[in-house]
């Protein structure tokens, strides 16, 4: 089942999955170096599920 999750603003989650157990991942890819930004973009994101009603959420910072 795929979702996006868009925040205010141009920020979009590359990918959210449900997994079985009924969590939530969502992944961001980025490239080049990491960032303290893209930490707090991920927890953005993953704040703004929780407050869909999902209480089970994890984010994933994949660099590519």
């Amino acid at each position: 089942e795929d979702h996006n999750v868009t925040l205010v603003g141009n920020t979009i989650a590359d990918r959210v999955e449900k997994l079985d157990d009924g969590t939530y991942v969502i992944v961001d890819f980025k490239t080049g170096a990491e960032h303290a930004s893209y930490q707090a973009q991920i927890e953005g994101y993953c704040e703004a599920v929780r407050a869909m009603g999902y209480p089970e959420v994890r984010g994933v910072l994949l660099y590519i």
